[in-house]
C-alpha cells in the first residue's frame, strides 16, 4: 500500500492513510500501532470517541437519542422440517442448524458469543402441510444457552412443539 496522506503532530507521531487499487483503506500510526483497515465498500464510515461502543454519532442515518445501540450478533433463516444438521438458508455467524426433534433446533454460532447472556428472537411462518395452526418460537427453556449455541423451539397455539417451513432467529448482545 502506498502512503497517500501523512499527518504529523507536535508529539512526533503521525497518522498515515494508505490505499491500494482494490479500494481498501488502511490507517496506522507512525509506529504501526492502532491499525484500522476499511474494506472497499460503498457508504460512509463515521467514528467518534475512543470506546468500542456503537453510538448514534458513529452512524449515518436518522437515528436520534443517546441510548446505546446493540447489534445483531447472529441471524439465520432455515427450514424447520429438514432433518439432521444443515446450513441455514441464509444467515450470518451461524455455521449450522440441527433439528433435534419436532420443533426443536440448535443454532450453532460460527464465532462464539463472549458468554450466554444474550437475547434471542424467534419468528416462524404459518404452519406446514395445510396446518392452520399459527406458530411462535422461543428459547428452549429445558436447555440453557451457551456461548457457542442456542436451542430454540417452535410451537403451535396449543404450546405443542411443531415444525415450521420458515424459521428465523436473531441473536442480540
Amino acid at each position: 500500500m502506498a502512503s497517500i496522506i501523512s499527518a504529523g503532530t507536535s508529539l512526533g507521531t503521525a497518522l498515515n492513510f494508505s490505499g491500494d487499487t482494490s479500494g481498501n483503506l488502511q490507517l496506522t500510526t507512525q509506529a504501526g500501532a492502532n491499525v484500522i483497515t476499511v474494506p472497499n465498500v460503498t457508504g460512509t464510515l463515521v467514528s467518534t470517541g475512543s470506546t468500542a461502543a456503537v453510538t448514534p454519532a458513529m452512524l449515518t442515518g436518522a437515528q436520534t437519542g443517546s441510548a446505546p445501540i446493540y447489534g445483531v450478533r447472529a441471524w439465520c433463516t432455515f427450514n424447520g422440517t429438514t432433518a439432521g444438521t444443515n446450513a441455514p438458508i441464509a444467515g450470518g455467524n451461524v455455521t449450522s442448524v440441527t433439528r433435534n426433534s419436532t420443533g426443536n433446533y440448535t443454532i450453532n454460532f460460527t464465532t462464539a458469543m463472549s458468554d450466554a447472556n444474550y437475547a434471542v428472537s424467534v419468528t416462524t411462518g404459518s404452519g406446514i402441510g395445510g396446518s392452520t395452526n399459527a406458530h411462535f418460537g422461543s428459547i428452549d427453556s429445558s436447555n440453557a444457552p451457551t456461548a457457542a449455541a442456542v436451542r430454540v423451539v417452535t410451537l403451535n397455539l396449543s404450546s405443542a412443539q411443531e415444525d415450521d417451513t420458515v424459521v428465523k432467529v436473531i441473536v442480540i448482545k
